[in-house]
């Protein structure tokens, strides 16, 4: 997957690459390297040239060399990152002991025949619940989006210790929510209080990682399929979020209206034309 490009939305994998040399740096303090990295982070790879990815190293001045790896989602979603950097990681403590290549690709797993044709009771599904799947969060926003010339990135994190997590996880289990739906729903909560109408929906990707080979959990590329999931403020938090779960997971499983090109090579293909197909569905919405 790494040889991947994607052009006119397609993914193509070449069969030939030429070597790939890494770019070194000479760097004498900290803060240098601090600047590389920032520099590294947002940059925009152009998807049409290969290679859709960056690996650099830096050297600083007695310090142990500091490796930077730019990944794009076109061509790998985060569990695949994940397994790559396992595999790197692998190939650095053993470097002795070669990985042996796998039997199936990424594209064999899109030929599936499960995976080949949009199903249209799909499409019909979604189309009935377009008159109760409200819009986007209505935020306030500090400028317009089209005034924005580099867009930025920047991740909020917390942490609970294991006390309080056990704790929430024992609570949730009695409210018959997992910690997935008790966090997503106060996400929701936050946006609905924000947003100029409480009643929203959320663009959600989801890891559609289907078992369909032994060595699935072994390839790369990118699984994601997207997910319209609504937010009804009810009578108590507790009330919504175990309507929003059930709305979300219902049994049987509503049908998702995203479908996997028949030409695709890899998932960054079948995540463009997920998002092509459901792109009527949004429009309608007002999404």
């Amino acid at each position: 997957m790494l040889r991947a490009i994607v052009r006119d939305g397609q993914q193509q994998v070449l069969e030939q690459t030429p070597p790939w040399v890494i770019p070194a740096h000479t760097l004498h303090t900290p803060e240098e390297a601090l600047r590389v990295r920032e520099k590294l982070a947002h940059q925009v790879l152009n998807p049409e040239v290969w290679p859709v990815f960056d690996l650099q190293v830096g050297y600083v001045d007695g310090m142990p060399a500091r490796l930077w790896l730019c990944l794009d989602n076109l061509l790998l979603d985060g569990l695949s990152m994940q397994i790559l950097l396992a595999e790197l990681e692998h190939g650095y403590r053993y470097p002795q002991q070669l990985l042996p290549p796998l039997p199936v690709t990424f594209r064999d797993y899109l030929q599936q025949p499960s995976l080949q044709s949009p199903n249209p009771d799909s499409l019909a599904w979604w189309q009935a619940q377009l008159d109760d799947i409200p819009p986007a969060p209505a935020l306030p926003l500090r400028c317009l989006p089209q005034e924005v010339e580099t867009p930025r990135f920047a991740r909020l994190n917390g942490a609970l210790d294991s006390t309080r997590w056990h704790r929430l996880k024992k609570r949730a289990a009695d409210a018959h929510l997992t910690p997935s739906a008790v966090l997503l729903s106060v996400w929701s909560t936050v946006l609905s209080a924000w947003s100029a109408q409480p009643d929203f929906t959320l663009n959600l990707t989801l890891f559609d990682r289907r078992p369909l080979h032994p060595q699935i959990n072994q390839i790369l590329g990118d699984f994601t399929s997207l997910m319209l999931l609504s937010w009804h403020p009810g009578e108590s938090w507790l009330h919504s979020a175990q309507s929003t779960t059930a709305a979300a997971e219902p049994e049987p499983q509503p049908p998702r209206c995203v479908s996997h090109p028949r030409d695709a090579s890899t998932g960054a293909t079948a995540k463009r034309a997920s998002r092509s197909d459901a792109r009527r569905l949004y429009q309608r919405a007002g999404l």
